[in-house]
């Protein structure tokens, strides 16, 4: 869309949802929803998996195309955390929400993507030009915290690059629930994982779904506080600088720093 609104190009990406980024060469990739049927407790169960797709801008990506990259091809489903004991419905279909990819961001840099699992708890880092798996960044997991910090319970996040995250921590199994914005270091090589800011909503407000946080080109953290109808950029001394209230309550998605209107 143009900023007066008209339409420049329409590209149909079957089965996406949360994410999608364009790359260099102007190719769009996004978040595909996968559904397989597989025993789970001893019961064939439908289970929603993720993947993420490339296409070319314009016209209608193939509904059944090979993905660059399956989490199914990594990971077998277990529902091994009460937010993926109840089956959903999701697109005509009702199954058990196993990983929820919800956040996916391109390093072009690097050529790397990053995408998020909100149920898993984990970062994924995927080559951009072969789809493998480069590494899997959890902090329950293979990454061990150091420094007294606190990992993220089902993240919602969009800036994340080589060495470096930003996470919009929901919270989900925080005691007590209060949902905050981490940054955290990571070496792949030591696997360890330091967090060197957080900032927790200022009522200690839970976030039940989305969240946004972005560097500005100041250094400060632009915030979608989502369910709250909130944006808000704070600065490194956990000051606000300033508060949207758009009374959109749960409309709030992403958030974008735009340094000049055209």
């Amino acid at each position: 869309m143009g900023w007066d609104g008209v339409l420049i190009e329409r590209t149909k990406l079957p089965s996406g949802h949360h994410d999608f980024v364009e790359l260099a060469d102007g190719r769009v990739a996004w978040i595909q929803d996968e559904t397989i049927t597989m025993e789970i407790d001893g019961e064939q169960r439908p289970v929603i998996g993720d993947a993420i797709q490339v296409t070319e801008q314009g016209g209608e990506a193939q509904q059944d195309a090979e993905p660059i990259f399956s989490l199914f091809d990594y990971h077998t489903p277990s529902a091994t955390c009460q937010h993926q004991q109840s089956p959903i419905s999701w697109q005509d279909k009702t199954a058990l929400d196993w990983s929820h990819l919800n956040s996916l961001t391109y390093d072009a840099q690097t050529d790397r993507f990053f995408a998020v699992s909100h149920f898993l708890d984990s970062v994924y880092v995927i080559s951009a030009s072969d789809g493998a798996l480069i590494d899997e960044v959890n902090p329950y997991v293979d990454y061990r915290m150091v420094m007294g910090g606190k990992p993220w319970s089902h993240p919602h996040s969009s800036w994340m690059r080589d060495g470096e995250l930003l996470m919009f921590d929901n919270g989900m199994h925080h005691e007590p629930q209060v949902s905050r914005i981490a940054r955290y270091t990571y070496d792949e090589e030591r696997r360890e994982m330091t967090q060197t800011w957080e900032y927790n909503h200022p009522n200690n407000g839970f976030a039940v779904a989305l969240g946004d946080a972005h560097p500005t080109p100041s250094g400060n953290i632009l915030i979608a506080w989502s369910p709250f109808g909130q944006i808000a950029e704070v600065n490194d001394a956990k000051e606000v600088v300033w508060t949207l209230e758009t009374e959109a309550g749960a409309g709030i998605g992403r958030a974008r720093w735009v340094t000049e209107l055209p």
